[in-house]
């Protein structure tokens, strides 16, 4: 009888402990999560503090109570930014349908994706894992298989973006010139170009990797440069065997196409940026864009930077060049931010309603095949 009695107790204990475990690691979690979040606004505001600190912002304010911007220019662009996202939402709708063993529901994708900019902004990335969750629970899909179409996505946003630099180079070779010797990238490349010891040092980069094969693979760089080049190899494969790819491709052009377009036209919200050509938009748009890759929320601070940067090359005072970057990216930040959050509040409904019709389908399916199979 005492022994049962010390069994039983040990048991308690057991599981007291197994559950104060479990809580513990649940906090230490949320703790992490917590200072995540905390550290990547720090970094933001941080950075955008660095980008701002030497710059007018009056000039700014006495535009403002004039009413020199032109607010209907910037909300024509979240408009078309809003377009290039739910073009995007159809576009994955083409990789993830012969993955599913139903029909997926496209508003739910494009809810997704809407959604996942506004989730962006509390943290880096959250957003991108939250539509692979919703998609993998309410579409019959497996998180792994959304996750493998999210590279897929980011491998040719990536070729889409040096497909852009090449043709701007190629078509703006004045203007690009000019933006590297801001930069003073031109000179730093010719130095390295026709420096003998790059060719020196790649040579033995080469020869090492050569005589010290087995060392070199088991180090973790090394490994994860190869796991990179391979999911760099599957994204493209799969691109070449999907269905629709043609589809896939225009989509993905005329997704670029409008993404650029909700940039430029903001130019023309401000006096100053009338004389900016097409050229200097492109640059602007695409060293925006690489300033969007930082992880921190929605690109704050990096993108501002880069913007800055380009249209300074052009000729377009800090003051001023502050100004557009704070207005056009707040603005459409925003924009897309309360665009997002409606469809998320929105993803109940159309997984009810996705769910129904689907329920609906089969019973029809079944009932035709019950009543007019011979």
């Amino acid at each position: 009888m005492l022994a049962k009695v010390l069994y039983f107790i040990l048991l308690e204990v057991s599981s007291n402990n197994k559950e104060n475990t479990q809580n513990s690691s649940e906090r230490s979690r949320r703790r992490k999560k917590v200072f995540r979040f905390i550290l990547s606004v720090l970094t933001s505001l941080i950075l955008l503090w660095l980008v701002y600190r030497k710059i007018d912002l009056n000039p700014l304010f006495e535009q403002l109570r004039k009413g020199d911007i032109g607010w209907g220019i910037l909300l024509l662009s979240v408009l078309f930014e809003v377009i290039a996202n739910t073009l995007r939402g159809l576009r994955w709708y083409i990789q993830l349908q012969p993955l599913s063993e139903q029909n997926i529901s496209k508003p739910i994708l494009i809810a997704g994706l809407w959604g996942t900019y506004t989730l962006n902004l509390v943290l880096p990335r959250m957003g991108d894992i939250w539509r692979c969750y919703l998609v993998s629970n309410t579409q019959k899909i497996s998180f792994t298989s959304t996750l493998g179409s999210l590279v897929t996505e980011r491998i040719v946003d990536l070729l889409m973006m040096l497909l852009l630099l090449l043709l701007v180079f190629v078509c703006y070779t004045t203007q690009t010139m000019q933006l590297l010797n801001h930069i003073r990238l031109a000179n730093l490349l010719q130095q390295v170009l026709h420096s003998p010891w790059l060719y020196v040092a790649l040579v033995l980069m080469v020869a090492l990797v050569t005589l010290f094969r087995r060392t070199v693979t088991k180090w973790s760089v090394w490994t994860r440069l190869v796991t990179l080049g391979r999911s760099f190899v599957k994204g493209l494969i799969s691109v070449r065997h999907m269905k629709g790819k043609w589809l896939f491709i225009l989509l993905t052009f005329v997704i670029y196409f409008f993404y650029i377009l909700a940039f430029y036209i903001t130019f023309f919200a401000f006096p100053f940026m009338h004389n900016m050509g097409v050229g200097v938009g492109l640059l602007a748009f695409i060293m925006a864009t690489f300033g969007v890759a930082v992880p921190v929320q929605g690109g704050i601070g990096p993108w501002h930077f880069m913007c800055i940067t380009t249209l300074v090359a052009f000729g377009i005072s800090h003051n001023n060049a502050g100004a557009f970057a704070l207005v056009v990216h707040t603005f459409q930040t925003v924009g897309i931010a309360v665009v997002g959050l409606i469809a998320i509040l929105f993803v109940p409904l159309l997984t009810r309603t996705s769910a129904y019709l689907t329920n609906k389908k089969q019973d029809i399916n079944a009932y035709g095949k019950r009543n007019f199979e011979p």
